[in-house]
């Protein structure tokens, strides 16, 4: 018999730059997708194709907080500071990866806005290799 695994969002630890981020919004609070395609394919005119390597790994990872999270005041000193960082995400869930990274940077400010509710702060950042 196939045993059932549990997924809770509490057994993933975000550390970026030694702070450990916290007050995530609702929704998908860590995304991590490719900048592009690791391979390409070229089709010649007899039939024959090709694979090439693109060699890009860059990876673009998002982060969506609440408005009240001290960790948006952390977000904004780094993009201030202009300096790399590292980026770790830790998941102790069963069958999952956990990643590191070195030299990222966030890409540009949260959009903002202000109204009858609290808005997520999206922060991106640049995550140039990532090593499982």
């Amino acid at each position: 018999m196939a045993s059932i695994r549990t997924y809770d969002f509490t057994n993933i630890t975000l550390i970026i730059d030694g702070h450990i981020v916290n007050g995530f919004d609702e929704g998908d609070a860590i995304t991590l997708e490719p900048r592009e395609a690791v391979y390409d394919y070229n089709e010649g005119a007899d039939g024959i194709g090709e694979y090439t390597a693109t060699n890009k790994r860059a990876q673009t990872m998002g982060v969506s907080l609440q408005r009240t999270s001290p960790s948006n005041l952390i977000f904004h000193k780094l993009l201030k500071s202009k300096e790399d960082f590292d980026v770790q995400l830790i998941d102790n869930n069963d069958g999952s990866l956990s990643w590191s990274a070195s030299n990222c940077r966030i890409i540009q400010n949260p959009t903002f806005s202000s109204g009858m509710e609290a808005s997520a702060q999206e922060w991106e950042f640049l995550i140039p290799v990532v090593n499982y």
